[in-house]
C-alpha cells in the first residue's frame, strides 16, 4: 500500500514540502546497442525511438510537478534537449564523463548552494528558500555488474563523505536525500549499508539471472556513515518493480529508490511505481521500454515534509 498524505498542522508560516521523482530515462546510446543485442525481445524498433521516447518523457517529468528530478542515464545532447523543455526547472549536468551521467533539475524555490561530480554520483546542496533549510541531494546511478556489491557501497560511501565533509565546511545542510538507479535490490548491500551505517556480515545480493551470492567481506568492511537514513520503498510489498526490460519472462525487480535522512525529514507520500492494474499487466507484458514505459526503468519518488526545527538544525 502507498503511504498516505499527513494531514499538515494548521501553520500558515508551515514549510512547503519538497517534492522528489527520480528517474533512469535510458540513454539512447544503450538503448539502441541493448535493442540490437536481444536485451528488450518484447520490443519494436519504434519503442526505441529517442523522438518517440523524449515526448513521454518530458510530460512525464513536467505532470509530476515535483520540486526536484533526478535522471540517470543523460547524455550531453539529451540534457541541453531536456533542460529547455522542463520550463521551470534549472538544472545541472554531471560533468567529467563522455558516457550518459546523472542530472538534477530543481524549481526556482531552491537554489544551488553547492554540487560535487563523481563517476557515479552527482551531489548537490539546495537551499529552500521558503523552508529556510538546506538539503543535500544525492543523485544516483551505481555500479550496474549484479554481484559488484564492493563497488556499490563504496560508491555510496564516497559520495556521503563528500557530502559530509562538505556540511562541515561550505555548504552545511539540515537533510540528505538519495535517490536514483542503485543497481541493487532493497535486501542487498546498498540498502543494508544505507540502513545500517555498515554492511553486516552475512548480507547476500540476489537480482538478475546470478542468483543469491554473498557480499564479499571487504564490502563489510567499508567506512561507516553517520546519517539516520530510512527508505521510501523499503520491502512492504515483494511484487514491487521498477525495471523489467523483458517483462514477466524475466527478472523483474525493485532497483530504483529514494532514502531519505529522517532527522529533519519524513515521507508523507511515495510516488506509486505503476498507475494501476491493467499498467502493471502491460509493463509486464510489454516489457520496457514500450508502449506502457519510455524507459526501462520507472520513475520512483516520494513527498518529503520538513520538521518545524529544520531551520536551527
Amino acid at each position: 500500500a502507498d503511504v498516505q498524505a499527513a494531514p499538515r498542522a494548521a501553520d500558515a508560516q508551515a514549510a512547503p514540502d519538497l517534492t522528489i521523482l527520480s528517474w533512469n530515462i535510458l540513454a539512447q546510446r544503450w538503448a539502441d546497442k541493448c535493442f540490437a543485442d536481444g536485451e528488450y525481445p518484447l520490443a519494436t524498433a519504434h519503442d526505441i525511438l529517442w523522438s518517440n521516447r523524449c515526448p513521454r518523457i518530458v510530460a512525464e517529468l513536467l505532470a509530476s510537478t515535483a520540486d526536484v528530478i533526478l535522471l540517470q542515464e543523460v547524455d550531453a545532447a539529451a540534457f541541453n534537449e531536456l533542460l529547455p523543455k522542463l520550463t521551470g526547472y534549472d538544472g545541472l549536468h554531471q560533468k567529467g564523463n563522455t558516457h550518459p551521467c546523472n542530472a538534477t533539475f530543481w524549481k526556482p524555490r531552491l537554489s544551488l548552494v553547492w554540487a560535487q561530480h563523481r563517476s557515479r554520483t552527482l551531489s548537490t546542496v539546495l537551499h529552500d528558500g521558503q523552508a529556510k533549510a538546506s538539503v543535500a541531494i544525492v543523485n544516483c546511478h551505481l555500479e550496474g555488474c549484479p554481484s559488484a556489491s564492493l563497488k556499490r557501497v563504496q560508491q555510496l560511501q564516497s559520495a556521503l563523505e563528500g557530502v559530509r565533509h562538505a556540511g562541515s565546511l561550505q555548504a552545511p545542510h539540515a537533510s540528505l536525500v538519495l535517490a536514483g538507479d542503485f543497481n541493487s535490490t532493497a535486501e542487498g548491500a546498498v540498502a543494508a549499508y544505507l540502513s545500517f551505517g555498515s554492511v553486516p556480515q552475512g548480507t547476500r545480493e540476489a537480482w538478475g539471472l546470478a542468483g543469491s551470492t554473498a557480499v564479499p567481506d571487504e564490502a563489510c568492511a567499508v567506512a561507516a556513515h553517520a546519517y539516520q537514513l530510512q527508505s521510501v520503498y523499503g520491502l512492504d510489498d515483494p511484487r514491487a518493480f521498477s525495471f523489467a526490460p523483458s517483462g514477466r519472462s524475466g527478472w523483474h525487480g525493485l532497483l530504483d529508490h529514494v532514502w531519505y535522512d529522517g532527522r529533519h525529514l519524513r515521507c508523507v507520500s511515495r510516488r506509486q511505481l505503476v498507475a494501476s492494474e491493467a499498467h502493471l499487466d502491460a509493463l509486464l507484458t510489454m516489457g520496457m521500454p514500450s508502449a506502457a514505459s519510455p524507459s526501462d526503468h520507472l520513475p520512483c519518488g516520494a513527498t518529503l515534509r520538513w520538521s518545524g526545527d529544520a531551520a536551527t538544525a
